[in-house]
């Protein structure tokens, strides 16, 4: 199933001008699906002791650096605005093969020693990822580069002493790959299993209906299923869970007699809800499977 991205009001951290962690992401997907054949790369800086430069100077001093360096990396990303600020010190940028990333690394470094009163600065990392991985599609990959910009936005610092910020960002991307591929897996083949918890009339103690609750068979094992369903909000694919389960509920009622009266009730995520593939795709299941209006809830 391939997700629509709804066009929806994009927010701006108010100190830079870039993007937010979330609008960066909507940004990101939305330019991976819509230009699929293009070659981009996207470049992750962190500015090494970023809060002990926060202590050395004053409020209003680190807003006009924030907003220096938002006018900086916005200059350099595709369609001049797909950078966004990830965290505090922390910064993403979409952009195509023409930047020089030394020559902007330096001019940052620059940015923030004139704006650092002991003109030390900060040492900047930075690490550049090119798109178009072999084992994903353009939807897989714009679910990888969430997750990437997800575990660099809580990323704990790096001591970079031992390891470079493109070391760390090279094993994010491959374990990105290997996560997103390993959940579309288990969403493409239906691998986890259906729980049926009942619900009670309060006023009669009988069982009103059951609610569905998926139990995961492969994959992420060390998760549990409230870190799966977090998992697949967060990078993208909940829609399409939303979907299998949907029908997999569907499927388990069509092996019950058609006079039964059993009621399931199927959990559905606020995201879904405003996905058009997942709409089409839930009107789709219900139309070809009429009886189990009245049962599917």
């Amino acid at each position: 199933m391939r997700r629509e991205w709804k066009a929806k009001p994009l927010v701006r951290d108010a100190d830079s001008g870039l993007y937010d962690a979330g609008s960066l992401l909507d940004v990101a997907a939305a330019e991976f699906i819509a230009s699929s054949q293009a070659e981009r790369w996207v470049t992750f800086v962190a500015a090494e002791s970023y809060q002990e430069l926060q202590e050395r100077i004053s409020k209003t001093t680190e807003q006009e650096l924030l907003l220096a360096i938002g006018t900086l990396l916005r200059a350099a990303s595709l369609n001049g605005d797909a950078a966004g600020r990830i965290g505090i010190g922390r910064f993403s940028v979409l952009h195509d093969s023409g930047v020089d990333i030394g020559i902007l690394r330096k001019r940052l470094f620059e940015l923030v020693r004139c704006a650092d009163p002991e003109h030390r600065g900060l040492p900047i990392h930075t690490a550049t990822i090119a798109t178009g991985h072999a084992a994903l599609d353009d939807q897989d990959e714009a679910n990888a580069l969430i997750y990437m910009i997800n575990r660099f936005r809580y990323l704990d610092s790096v001591d970079y002493a031992t390891k470079s910020l493109s070391a760390v960002v090279g094993e994010l991307a491959s374990e990105a790959v290997r996560t997103v591929g390993a959940f579309r897996r288990a969403i493409a083949g239906a691998e986890f299993d259906i729980a049926f918890q009942p619900i009670i009339d309060v006023g009669t103690g009988d069982i009103h209906h059951y609610e569905a609750l998926a139990r995961f068979r492969t994959g992420h094992t060390s998760r549990g299923p409230c870190e799966h369903i977090a998992y697949a909000e967060e990078n993208g694919l909940i829609a399409e869970f939303d979907l299998a389960m949907a029908t997999k509920v569907v499927e388990w009622l069509a092996r019950t007699p058609r006079d039964d009266k059993t009621c399931v009730a199927v959990n559905v995520s606020g995201v879904s809800v405003g996905c058009l593939s997942y709409l089409s795709g839930l009107d789709a299941l219900l139309n070809t499977n009429a009886w189990a209006r009245g049962r599917l809830m």
